[in-house]
Parts: C-alpha cells; sequence; structure tokens
C-alpha cells in the first residue's frame, strides 16, 4: 500500500515530465492529461505552465482553457478586444474564440484545458481576417 510521501513522489515526478515547447516568444510545459487527473480528478483535463510575451493568435476547435495568472502582467486579445489581465486572474476561453497575450516583461501563468491541449486542436489565426 503507497504511503502519502510515495504519492507526493510520483507527483512530483510527474511535474518532471513535462514536455517543453519553447517558441521565441513563449515557453509552454505541457504537463498533459496525469497531472489534470491529480488536479482534477480527470484524465479528460490537460494542465500546463506558460510564459508568454507574445502568443500568436489561435483558436481550438474544441478545447476550452482556463488561464490562472501568477506574474506578470498583460493584455489578453479576445475575438479582437482587448483586457488587461494581473496576478492572480482567472479567464476562461470557450472553443473558437481567438485567443493571443501580449506582455512587455513576459507573464507567467497555469493553463488548465479540457479536453487536454493538441497541437491538431491549436489553430493559428491571422487577425486581419477575422470578421467583425
Amino acid at each position: 500500500m503507497p504511503t502519502k510521501s510515495s504519492n507526493l513522489v510520483k507527483h512530483i515526478n510527474v511535474l518532471r515530465d513535462g514536455k517543453f515547447i519553447r517558441m521565441p516568444t513563449e515557453t509552454v510545459v505541457e504537463l498533459g492529461h496525469k497531472i489534470g487527473h491529480i488536479i482534477a480528478g480527470n484524465p479528460g483535463v490537460g494542465f500546463a505552465y506558460a510564459n508568454i510575451r507574445d502568443s500568436k493568435p489561435h483558436f481550438h476547435n474544441h478545447t476550452t482553457e482556463w488561464y490562472l495568472v501568477t506574474r506578470g502582467t498583460g493584455k489578453l486579445l479576445l475575438d479582437g478586444k482587448e483586457m488587461q489581465i494581473i496576478p492572480l486572474d482567472v479567464v476562461m476561453i470557450p472553443p473558437g474564440v481567438t485567443h493571443a497575450v501580449k506582455s512587455e516583461n513576459g507573464l507567467d501563468t497555469f493553463v488548465l484545458s479540457s479536453p487536454p491541449w493538441r497541437k491538431e486542436d491549436h489553430i493559428l489565426r491571422d487577425l486581419k481576417s477575422m470578421k467583425r
């Protein structure tokens, strides 16, 4: 029978198994459905940490995301409308909503996603082509 301390070690190892996605303007550590299962009790939930300076506008056909800002300030663009975000803000982004983050000094956020994030569902969008 596992002890509480062995469960903690297992959870820490899951964090170390994260997949780093490095881009010029953001770094994402995709922790996948394993950590979503630990945190939310549901393997259909993904979890990631992101440091963002200037993300590309994109949307997801299937995934809902929740951003929890932990450090820094910035602007979140949601379907062409801009809003200021600061630490402890939580924002829900439904499927189909084009979004991007701009932050001069970088913004740290935890991202919960359901279903878990998939590259195939990360669709880049040209804001100039968005219909109003």
